[in-house]
């Protein structure tokens, strides 16, 4: 949480520095064929690539009630930014569609640039929550600053790949440690109280 928002005031820094989409032309034009294989699979982070077999294995190293978190989580995420981006941000573009306006935008191989409902960016979100929970679940200073490391590259891949602006990724990493700090703090306890229902023959 701390380290969250420590990145975020650094990043707010950085966007009052600059003018909108600074920060995407230079990673635009400070590339290169390892930089958009690397940016190409980290993304991925925030996708359900690697969110299932992120819950299957906590279910499997943490049990049940820890993987239930991730997946609550993980659907609270999706609706609080899906519900900015198109009932409340739903103006707001991404990079191809205002600074391919105005500049001759490299697009990396593999990817098409989205240009509609930028704000905040899901994939950074996603990042966020689920490796908060995945180090409040395993409890280890050197993985968490690992994962963290992790969520960190997701959201710096969704500027390189022309996907979002700073702002996105800063809103998007705040939604996905609130939301998932909430749920750890306020739910865990209800989730290991639940009754489930066993299908093992008697």
């Amino acid at each position: 949480m701390l380290l969250t928002i420590f990145v975020a005031i650094a990043g707010l820094s950085i966007l009052s520095a600059i003018e909108k989409g600074g920060e995407v032309l230079w990673f635009n034009t400070n590339n290169n064929p390892f930089a958009d294989w690397s940016f190409r699979a980290i993304t991925l982070i925030g996708e359900i690539y690697f969110i299932l077999p992120a819950i299957a294995f906590v279910w499997w190293k943490k049990g049940r009630e820890n993987a239930l978190l991730i997946i609550f989580a993980m659907i609270d995420v999706a609706v609080i930014v899906q519900s900015l981006k198109h009932l409340i941000f739903s103006h707001l573009s991404r990079p191809a569609e205002l600074i391919g306006k105005l500049h001759s935008l490299r697009v990396i191989a593999g990817v098409e640039p989205l240009h509609f409902h930028s704000f905040p960016s899901g994939h950074t979100a996603g990042a966020f929550a689920i490796m908060f929970l995945l180090a409040s679940a395993f409890k280890n200073r050197t993985a968490t600053f690992f994962l963290f490391s992790l969520a960190l590259l997701t959201g710096i891949s969704r500027m390189y790949l022309l996907q979002h602006f700073l702002s996105d990724v800063i809103a998007g990493a705040l939604i996905g440690v609130a939301t998932a700090w909430i749920i750890n703090r306020y739910f865990a306890h209800r989730i290991e109280g639940m009754k489930f229902v066993s299908f093992r023959s008697k």
